[in-house]
């Protein structure tokens, strides 16, 4: 396996860092890094100087560039990069992912998921239709300087720097609020973190919100398998949208102002990735989705039936629309950037297997995936066929064949 240590230091909105390589010998040398920054140097490890070419990355939509060096041999790099100048948030681009990172003095967020804030292992084939496919390494925690007046989530501090552990998925996540211009609330398992004095209330509503919903998961759904630990809820501070994501044990709202009659439909869904999470962003990603968002559903079935039903018609009325305009009149090549939307695709599954067989075969279909730890299409079929009848589950495999031949690059099981 690579592994990758790493420091950073950050002042006045810029950043300088050193991240050492140790690969293994199946891996060539290639590295893709936003361009926001750029690699300054590069040695081997014995210190001498290494050439590499850089150039336009042009597999992906965003702006990033490939760092690419004849010293295929080397399997140990030290590795300097920088801000090219004082980073700059794409606000004309809010609809975008880019949205997520931050900057500035107040508040510094960055996931590499949204953005390659450090040279970053990368196949060198560019001919994948969106995006690339990134090598796996183990990222040691990060030694960061210069965030003192900071709360820094994942960190201890050690001296004058602070130590912050990557998460489960070996991604790396940066994120520090000026302590002086934040507001923190707790609840059971669950702190809420927010900039805006005006959240701080829906703050306290949303964590005694997501404590009720996970002691639920983990007293019934999820009882084989009950999540325990310390929970961060992290608000962006957006006034006009509403939205979030879950990475490990944190979970980033666009925003905290939402009724509590919200939290208890939204938050459902956000818990529910605590098991159904795969990291893996392609076409499998269906059973994440749908997996959260039926761990909704049947959470709400044991609250509120009429709401169970009037929310699941709602979303059968979106999916089906959408399965028809996705098999009839889009078309998923190489030249297009748009992927089917895992989200639609993961209900109407679940959805569809409600309908045949109910709700008692979703919630163990539902398991056959979340309680795997080495989640994929072809363990999820495996422990359906070792868990359910013959006519369950050669209807489900039916359904992902059916699924999967709509993305590009797959074929049926």
């Amino acid at each position: 396996m690579n592994r990758a240590i790493m420091e950073i230091h950050f002042s006045n909105c810029t950043l300088y860092g050193k991240i050492q390589y140790f690969l293994d010998s199946k891996t060539v040398p290639f590295f893709i890094l936003d361009d926001r920054f750029c690699i300054t140097k590069m040695t081997d490890g014995d210190g001498k100087n290494v050439s590499f070419e850089k150039y336009p990355d042009r597999s992906t939509v965003g702006k990033q560039s490939c760092y690419a060096t004849k010293e295929i041999d080397t399997k140990q790099f030290e590795i300097e990069f920088a801000s090219v100048k004082k980073f700059k948030r794409h606000w004309s681009k809010r609809k975008s992912s880019d949205r997520y990172n931050f900057f500035e003095d107040k508040r510094i967020f960055l996931y590499d998921n949204y953005i390659r804030f450090y040279p970053y292992l990368a196949y060198p084939d560019d001919t994948e239709r969106i995006g690339r496919h990134f090598i796996q390494c183990r990222y040691e925690p990060l030694t960061v300087y210069g965030l003192d007046g900071y709360e820094v989530l994942f960190a201890e501090k050690q001296g004058n720097s602070h130590i912050i552990q990557p998460l489960k998925s070996n991604r790396c996540l940066i994120y520090a609020l000026r302590k002086d211009s934040c507001y923190i609330t707790k609840c059971g398992q669950f702190r809420a973190i927010t900039q805006k004095k005006s959240e701080y209330e829906y703050a306290q509503a949303i964590v005694r919100t997501n404590n009720e919903v996970l002691d639920w998961y983990n007293s019934n759904l999820y009882v084989d398998k009950p999540a325990h630990g310390n929970f961060q809820l992290v608000s962006l501070g957006f006034t006009h949208n509403v939205n979030a994501y879950v990475c490990d044990s944190l979970t980033v709202y666009e925003n905290f102002q939402k009724l509590p009659k919200v939290c208890e439909s939204y938050i459902p869904h956000e818990l529910g990735h605590i098991w159904n999470i795969s990291d893996n962003f392609t076409a499998e990603g269906f059973l994440d989705e749908g997996g959260a968002e039926w761990s909704a559903e049947i959470y709400r079935f044991y609250h509120d039936k009429n709401s169970f039903e009037k929310h699941r018609k709602e979303y059968e009325k979106f999916s089906e629309k959408y399965w028809e305009k996705l098999c009839t009149n889009r078309k998923f090549d190489n030249t297009d950037p748009e992927i089917p939307n895992r989200h639609m695709l993961g209900f109407r599954f679940y959805n569809r297997i409600y309908r045949e067989f109910g709700l008692d075969t979703v919630r163990r279909c539902i398991l056959c995936y979340a309680l795997l730890n080495d989640k994929s299409l072809d363990a999820f079929l495996t422990h359906v066929q070792q868990t359910e009848n013959e006519k369950v589950f050669i209807f489900v495999q039916n359904e992902v064949n059916d699924i999967i031949s709509r993305f590009p690059k797959k074929k049926n099981i």
